[in-house]
């Protein structure tokens, strides 16, 4: 009997490990190339945009607490100083992530700088030698 459990436990211990997911399914800064500046730019506001919808939630939440605290009884200054920590957390990301973005544009716009330069050497190289033989 003792056998038969350490059987079905070992069988149900490796499918449920062969199961379990590995990858998360959020992408990741890490799965955007680093050199796409454009991409940063709209993952780091997409971040900024949900982190600004969190705020506007525990900012409305926090109200809620002040303009009613007896509903809340004795939780109620705890569920007043955690919306004020988690507002201050999300001003602090929204922050962070439109400076990041702001960085990327920047970075984005002096690549596409570079990269037309480069193509207008490209073109005016291909032209010299026609202009040349043309003399």
């Amino acid at each position: 009997m003792k056998t038969l459990k350490l059987i079905i436990s070992t069988i149900s211990l490796t499918f449920l490990v062969a199961c379990a997911q590995m990858n998360p399914t959020i992408v990741s800064e890490s799965e955007v190339n680093k050199k796409d500046h454009a991409a940063l730019v709209k993952y780091y506001e997409n971040f900024a945009i949900e982190a600004k919808q969190k705020l506007a939630k525990h900012k409305q939440a926090l109200k809620t607490y002040e303009a009613k605290p007896y509903l809340y009884g004795r939780g109620g200054q705890e569920f007043q100083s955690h919306a004020t920590a988690n507002i201050r957390e999300y001003e602090k990301e929204v922050k962070e992530n439109m400076e990041l973005a702001h960085f990327h544009r920047k970075l984005a716009t002096e690549q596409m700088a570079k990269e037309g330069s480069t193509i207008e050497k490209k073109a005016d190289s291909r032209l010299e030698p026609a202009n040349k033989s043309a003399m």
